[in-house]
């Protein structure tokens, strides 16, 4: 989980001036939500998988079986 939000991490700073460009000064419109909900909601989910295990799993017994993979 750690490995996948890194390299999520790196795909957003790597991007992130097209996405000012293309995305962010476009006016709204379905596609443009979709995609940032689709990009930001993924990262979020990944976040809290790492947190959950790496910080959560050393002062509790594990995460919720909802949030493991």
């Amino acid at each position: 989980s750690a490995g996948a939000f890194v390299a999520l991490l790196y795909d957003i700073f790597l991007t992130l001036d097209d996405e000012i460009d293309y995305v962010w000064r476009q006016k709204a419109s379905f596609p443009k939500a979709l995609y940032l909900t689709n990009k930001y909601v993924a990262t979020s989910m990944l976040l809290i998988v790492a947190i959950c295990t790496f910080v959560l799993s050393q002062t509790f017994r594990g995460c919720p079986k909802a949030l493991t993979l």
